[in-house]
């Protein structure tokens, strides 16, 4: 009976990480898309946010968390609504 527990949480983890991955692609997705429709390079977002260039490139590859505030600070860096960035990575 223990292994069948075992085996049925490993199977929610990894249903649940790949949930996760989804969304962070939906959000890498958006936010790079957002990026090129304002005409703003990497390099234009870091210096709006105070990242280095590493760290834009680092997000925009998922090899960096992108948080609620990031999402933000990174909209309104775009002169974007993060509103609507929000309802776009939901749909996407």
């Amino acid at each position: 009976m223990g292994h069948a527990v075992s085996s049925e949480l490993d199977k929610k983890k990894a249903e649940k990480q790949k949930e996760r991955d989804r969304w962070n692609r939906a959000i890498v997705t958006v936010i790079r898309a957002a990026r090129d429709d304002a005409d703003v390079t990497q390099q234009e977002l870091a210096d709006r946010l105070g990242f280095t260039h590493r760290q834009v490139v680092n997000m925009e590859h998922g090899r960096r968390a992108i948080h609620a505030s990031d999402l933000i600070m990174i909209a309104r860096a775009l002169n974007a609504d993060p509103e609507t960035l929000l309802r776009r990575i939901l749909r996407w």
